[in-house]
């Protein structure tokens, strides 16, 4: 939130709302000499890979306009790249960073959680006051052009984050083991695209010859289709006891009707865009919990196995086509970093043979002090 500036998250049940405070990061980021300029553009309550809501539209990638910038924190990816600010802020639950960062081609960090303040991040807060940060999904974090203002941006609003421009100058890259993989390696799952590849390995070639740093082929734990269950066992513990999400619909004034909802957006009027309802969908057809998708067992796995891994992020150079389900699907294993806790950075590798950026994503386990 931005003192004075739309609140709405993209919901037609807030629309016209202002912000009456400033969130505790933007408040950190004002104390340091940041001056606030806007705020732009999200999904409906922050649950969707593309940017475009009922009451500001679609937000179209600088890039290439047929294409979208990402989301949930888009609009501050489209922003950016277009030199419209030098640093923004995002929110991540489950890519919102570093999927916009990886489709408009800028630096974009989910830092492990706890280290920066979510308090005010919300429009519709979480009610449950004992819930630790370190225990929810959802982090803020920066996105900006270069890597020095990631270190910055932790350095003035994360007290963990002291000292951490020292440690990542002393940093010995040679030391480290880097594990890499190319992609979601299941068949039931979009393949990573050739120029995704090739950067990749580009990547880890320069690491191993410049650097003398040892990479190793990754395995993931289980088909990477299931992503998803694991960030949904996840999600559901964070959730427990908070409003619904028929409830923040309604700006948690009433319950929406899902079945009314559906049926106004078969007819072309809608007060909620298609990927919410089909969440809100999702949501209310509990699947029983499955032991092979608990998010614990899966972090155990990471926690054993990875130092640090250098895998490609995005199956879509440059982001996926407006309204493409099928490809914005693909990103599920983005969601895998939030519900192991661990945290991960979008780094961009230049653009494609169509002039669409090209990334990869960094990932270290949440015992590390680097993050």
């Amino acid at each position: 939130m931005v003192k004075g500036l739309s609140n709405t998250n993209g919901l037609v049940s807030r629309r016209g709302m202002k912000a009456t405070r400033d969130a505790e990061v933007v408040r950190q980021l004002r104390e340091a000499g940041a001056i606030p300029m806007a705020v732009t553009n999200v999904p409906e309550l922050g649950l969707w890979l593309e940017c475009h809501n009922i009451l500001f539209g679609r937000t179209a990638n600088p890039y290439d306009i047929s294409r979208t910038p990402g989301g949930s924190s888009g609009g501050e990816g489209a922003l950016l790249t277009s030199c419209g600010t030098p640093l923004s802020v995002g929110s991540d639950l489950g890519g919102s960073i570093r999927v916009p960062s990886f489709f408009c081609g800028v630096f974009g960090h989910k830092p492990t959680l706890g280290w920066v303040s979510m308090e005010g991040n919300k429009p519709l807060p979480y009610i449950n006051k004992d819930k630790s940060e370190d225990r929810r999904m959802a982090v803020v974090g920066p996105m900006c052009r270069c890597t020095a203002d990631l270190v910055l941006f932790l350095a003035r609003v994360a007290p963990r984050a002291a000292g951490l421009a020292a440690r990542v100058a002393q940093t010995d890259i040679g030391s480290l083991k880097i594990w890499w993989v190319e992609g979601m390696e299941s068949p039931r799952c979009r393949a990573t695209e050739p120029p995704l590849r090739k950067a990749l390995h580009a990547a880890r070639r320069h690491l191993q010859t410049t650097f003398g740093a040892t990479t190793c082929q990754f395995q993931w734990p289980l088909d990477m289709a299931h992503a998803t269950d694991v960030w949904r066992d996840r999600y559901e513990i964070q959730e427990n006891g908070e409003p619904s999400l028929l409830t923040n619909m309604k700006n948690r004034e009433s319950n929406a009707n899902l079945p009314e909802e559906w049926l106004r957006w078969l007819c072309g009027r809608g007060r909620h865009t298609f990927p919410l309802l089909l969440h809100a969908s999702s949501v209310l057809a509990k699947k029983p919990r499955d032991p092979r998708f608990s998010w614990k067992n899966v972090q155990k796995y990471f926690l054993r196995r990875w130092s640090r891994t250098v895998a490609a992020g995005a199956h879509v150079p440059g982001g996926a086509l407006h309204g493409n389900f099928e490809q914005l699907q693909a990103r599920r294993h983005q969601r895998i970093s939030n519900a192991t806790e661990m945290p991960s950075t979008a780094v961009p590798l230049g653009l494609s043979k169509d002039g669409l950026p090209l990334g990869l994503r960094n990932v270290r386990t949440n015992t590390a002090s680097l993050y």
